[in-house]
């Protein structure tokens, strides 16, 4: 179980805030390893209070960071965390950026935690923000994959893909897109709630002005414009000056200001925005995520496809792979399959796949109801033609595309592999001579080499 983690949080002119967020901490059912409170220019007694702390409890460490001149959310912040990671004598399981201006239950933690156990793929992760509203604490809601910056957990083996971090301003947007496409999955669980006492953007000042500068950060990391406009018009029913999310956006356009040079990471972000995600995304702003969770429920996290005979010999050889996640296969009703597989869950599809337009019709069939069904994070796949169908559609269901050439082809991918090459994630052969003919192919060894 998950029981290593430091909490870090880089703090300028916080003294009003620490204290309350030191007295959550030590509540903590689970307490943190070490607190690394940076301080990054504060002029408030914050460094003080800080070491005061530090003096009252062994956990608690402290670092000084040189700060700008002015309160800044971009580049001072990621700094002061980075030195606060850098300083981590010894690596937890899980690393949070706690903002000094929240506070959560005792049980807060060790719920995440829980989270992070549960689920061997989740890389970045927060709970849920609730923020006042007059006298009420009200829920604040996110779409997709987005996760609160205020309270970011991120697994360690995740972080240090991650690093070095953006050094601006939507570092948080960059660094959760580059965690999916290295495939890890990003979370915020709604049943876990934090309180926010500042709202978001809240030092900006005026509101508007807020606005106008989510909208050059939504240009950064790269928005779909349509997209932006409906973001912006949603949150405008309640907050006219949303508006203004349209202008920052259009200013950032025509002056054709920087965007975030992961390309990846930009089309990730623009698929989770796509008009077939559009109702989604509604469903998720208006805190009805649970319903979205019922229509996309995921039946296994990976899906295995591959033929019969040695294509399976293959799948069985990187069970070390896939064995600790939930999976489903879909292979042939041979004998073989009948003795291998006996006790797990198999889809069986049709064949011979060999020069048949009738059977690679009926496995197109079979992949959109599997797909649609299964709801894979991942398609993993030996080979051979039954493949084809499940790696295209693969994209339409928000699956990543694994497929792992036969250990037979030497020289030159098979018709399976050069039909999957346009939409696989990863191209895994087995041979150094077809790594070197084959520029967007790894050669990480081949699957019987033990």
């Amino acid at each position: 179980m998950t029981r290593s983690y430091v909490v870090v949080t880089p703090a300028r002119d916080e003294a009003e805030n620490l204290p309350r967020l030191a007295a959550a901490l030590a509540a903590q059912t689970i307490p943190p390893r070490t607190w690394m409170i940076v301080d990054n220019g504060s002029t408030d007694g914050t460094l003080e209070l800080a070491h005061a702390l530090a003096a009252e409890h062994e956990w608690i460490d402290v670092l000084s960071v040189p700060g700008s001149s002015v309160a800044d959310r971009g580049a001072p912040v990621v700094r002061a965390l980075q030195a606060g990671i850098a300083a981590v004598a010894e690596p937890p399981e899980v690393l949070v950026n706690v903002d000094a201006d929240i506070s959560f239950e005792p049980d807060y933690f060790e719920r995440l935690l829980a989270r992070f156990d549960e689920d061997p793929s989740l890389g970045i992760a927060s709970g849920s923000a609730y923020e006042l509203r007059g006298e009420t604490w009200e829920q604040r809601f996110v779409t997709g994959s987005t996760v609160w910056g205020a309270s970011r957990a991120y697994r360690w083996e995740c972080l240090q893909q991650l690093l070095p971090l953006e050094e601006r301003v939507a570092w948080d947007g960059v660094d959760e897109f580059k965690a999916n496409t290295h495939g890890w999955r990003t979370a915020a669980f709604e049943g876990l709630p934090f309180r926010h006492y500042r709202r978001e953007c809240e030092r900006d000042g005026a509101k508007w002005r807020s606005f106008h500068y989510q909208g050059c950060t939504a240009h950064f990391l790269g928005y779909r414009a349509w997209y932006l406009v409906l973001r912006s018009l949603w949150h405008a029913r309640r907050e006219p000056q949303a508006i203004a999310m349209i202008w920052g956006y259009a200013v950032s356009a025509i002056r054709r200001e920087a965007q975030n040079a992961d390309v990846e990471g930009r089309t990730y972000l623009r698929h989770q925005q796509s008009l077939r995600n559009v109702r989604v995304r509604a469903l998720e702003a208006a805190g009805r995520r649970a319903k979205v969770e019922a229509r996309v429920s995921r039946i296994a996290d990976i899906l295995l496809v591959c033929s019969s005979g040695g294509h399976l010999q293959q799948m069985l050889a990187l069970q070390p792979a896939w064995g600790n996640y939930s999976h489903v296969w879909v292979t042939f009703d041979k004998s073989d399959v009948q003795s291998l597989l006996g006790g797990e869950r198999v889809l069986f599809a049709h064949s011979p796949t060999n020069r048949s337009i009738k059977n690679l019709l009926w496995n197109l069939v079979l992949a959109w109801r599997t797909l649609r069904t299964v709801r894979p994070r991942v398609i993993l796949s030996t080979g051979a033609g039954v493949a084809v169908p499940f790696a295209w559609l693969a994209r339409l269901f928000g699956a990543r595309v694994v497929y792992v050439e036969s250990f037979t082809r030497i020289e030159g991918l098979s018709l399976s592999g050069r039909l999957v090459r346009p939409v696989a994630d990863r191209l895994y052969v087995q041979w150094p001579e077809l790594a070197e003919a084959e520029p967007t192919a790894e050669y990480p060894g081949n699957v019987f080499a033990r």
